[in-house]
C-alpha cells in the first residue's frame, strides 16, 4: 500500500484526508478497513489526544502531572504467568474496565500487551474511566526480543550442538494470538523447518488444540507430543518419513483415499440461528452419520447461540457490550426464532405445537439424537470471543476448535454445507 502513501505525499493530503479516503477496497487487494486507513486513523488519535503512545517501557511518563509510571499487563492471567513481565502487574483486559476504579489516579498506567494492539484498546477505557495512560507501542514482542534471544540460543544449544543427540527442536510461541493466527504462523515455520527436526510449538487459543491435528493431517506432518498446562497448548511436530528429509506435502495434496470409495461424511456450517434452518441442518447430519458417515457441525457467529444452554451463565464479570450481546439474543433452541413468519415468537411457537401433534422431533431431540450417533459439535474459538461467549455458557458435549478444524474435517467428507 506504500502507493496510497505516495500518491498522498504528492497531492499534499493531511492524515484527516487520508483516514477518509476511499481506497477500492477488493479482497485480493486490500481489506474493508484498510491498513493506510487506519495508519492514517492511528495518528490521527496522537494528534487528537486520544490516546498516549509510549516508545519503551522505562520512558518518563508521558502525561503531566503524575508521580510515576505503573505497568499494566493487559494480557490474560494464564500467559502471564508463563511469561511475566517483570514489574507489572496483571490487570487481563476483559477486566480493566471493573477494576479501573480501585486504581490511584495520581499515577500514569502504561498498558502492556504482546502485540501492542489489545494494550491500545486498554489505554483508551483507563483514558475514558478518567485516569492517565499510556500504551507501549509493538507490545513486548518488539521491546524485549533482545532480551528474549540469547534465552532461545541457550535452550537450543544443547540440541544442535551434538551430533548424535537428538533430533533439533525448533521452538514456536504462538500465545497470545487468536485463530487464525496461530495456523499462518504454524504454515510459515513448517517451511522453513530444517530436515529431521521437531517443531515445538505453544499456543493459548483454545481451538489450536484441534487446529493443530488438522493442519498435522494435511501438510504431511505428525502431532508426537499434546499437552495442555494451565491453558497454555504445547504440541510438538515432525514431518512424516522425516527420516528421508523430504519436504512436507503442502496441504492439500494428500492421496485419495485407497480405492476410491464414496465419502460418507458430512460438514455443515451452521451460521443462522432461524429454528426452521438449524432444524434443518440437523436432520441432515443424523442421516449422514446414520448412513456411517462421520458428521462434523462447524457453529459459528450466530449459530453458536444453538449451543447456548438455556440456565448456564458465565462465572467471571464481562464487559458491557458482552452482556448486551447475551441479553438480545436468543439463547438455546427452544428461543430461536423462525426465518419467517415468526410473527415475535408466535409463528415458531405454531411449528413446535405442530410438530408435536404430529409426532415429529423437536429441534433439541434432533441435538441430542445427534450427539448419541457421534455427530461432532464444534464451536467457532473466534466468534465466541467476539461475542462474549464463554464455554461454560455452552451445552455438554461441545469441542471448540478454528478454521483449519472445518477445512480438515470438510476435506475428508464427501458433502459440505453452509446453512
Amino acid at each position: 500500500r506504500i502507493d496510497a502513501i505516495a500518491v498522498a505525499v504528492q497531492g499534499r493530503l493531511t492524515v484527516e484526508d487520508l483516514s477518509l479516503s476511499q481506497l477500492c477496497y477488493s479482497p485480493p487487494f486490500g481489506s474493508a478497513r484498510d491498513v493506510v486507513n487506519v495508519a492514517a486513523l492511528l495518528s490521527r488519535n496522537v494528534r487528537e489526544g486520544l490516546v498516549q503512545p509510549a516508545h519503551s517501557l522505562t520512558q518518563p511518563p508521558v502525561s503531566p502531572g503524575t508521580h510515576g509510571v505503573k505497568l499494566v499487563d493487559v494480557r490474560p492471567v494464564d500467559v502471564a504467568s508463563i511469561h511475566p513481565l517483570p514489574g507489572a502487574m496483571n490487570i487481563p483486559y476483559k477486566e480493566i474496565i471493573t477494576r479501573a476504579g480501585g486504581l490511584d489516579p495520581s499515577f500514569e498506567y502504561r498498558t502492556v500487551c504482546n502485540l501492542g494492539k489489545i494494550s491500545y484498546f486498554a489505554s483508551r477505557n483507563l483514558l475514558q474511566a478518567g485516569l492517565q495512560s499510556s500504551t507501549l507501542v509493538g507490545g513486548m514482542r518488539l521491546h524485549l526480543k533482545p532480551k528474549a534471544e540469547p534465552l532461545e540460543e541457550k535452550d537450543e544449544s544443547p540440541v544442535t550442538a551434538a551430533a548424535s543427540g537428538p533430533a533439533q527442536v525448533v521452538s514456536l510461541d504462538c500465545t497470545g494470538m487468536a485463530c487464525p493466527g496461530p495456523l499462518m504462523k504454524l504454515k510459515q515455520a513448517t517451511q522453513a523447518l530444517p530436515p529431521n527436526a521437531t517443531l515445538r510449538v505453544t499456543a493459548t487459543d483454545p481451538g489450536f488444540k484441534s487446529d493443530v491435528k488438522a493442519f498435522a493431517s494435511s501438510a504431511g506432518f505428525t502431532v508426537t507430543s499434546l499437552k495442555t498446562e494451565k491453558g497454555v497448548i504445547s504440541v510438538d511436530l515432525e514431518r512424516e518419513g522425516s527420516g528421508s528429509g523430504g519436504a512436507a506435502a503442502p496441504m492439500g495434496s494428500q492421496a485419495p483415499a485407497q480405492g476410491g470409495g464414496v465419502r460418507k461424511g458430512a460438514t455443515i456450517v451452521v451460521f443462522s440461528q432461524n429454528y426452521d434452518r438449524v432444524l434443518g441442518a440437523f436432520v441432515i447430519a443424523n442421516g449422514a452419520a446414520a448412513m456411517g458417515g462421520e458428521v462434523t457441525m462447524f457453529f459459528t457467529f450466530w449459530g453458536l447461540n444453538v449451543l447456548r444452554h438455556p440456565q448456564r451463565s458465565a462465572t467471571k464479570p464481562k464487559r458491557l457490550m458482552d452482556k448486551m450481546f447475551g441479553w438480545m439474543l436468543p439463547k438455546g433452541p427452544d428461543a430461536l426464532p423462525l426465518s419467517i413468519m415468526n410473527y415475535a415468537g408466535a409463528g415458531a411457537a405454531m411449528l413446535k405445537n405442530e410438530m408435536k401433534v404430529k409426532n415429529l422431533p423437536n429441534l433439541p431431540l434432533m441435538m441430542e439424537q445427534a450427539k448419541q450417533q457421534g455427530v461432532r459439535l464444534v464451536a467457532c474459538t473466534m466468534s465466541m470471543d467476539a461475542m462474549g461467549i464463554t464455554a461454560e455458557e455452552l451445552i455438554d458435549g461441545v469441542e471448540f476448535g478454528g478454521v483449519a478444524e472445518y477445512l480438515g474435517a470438510a476435506q475428508k467428507s464427501g458433502t459440505n454445507l453452509f446453512i
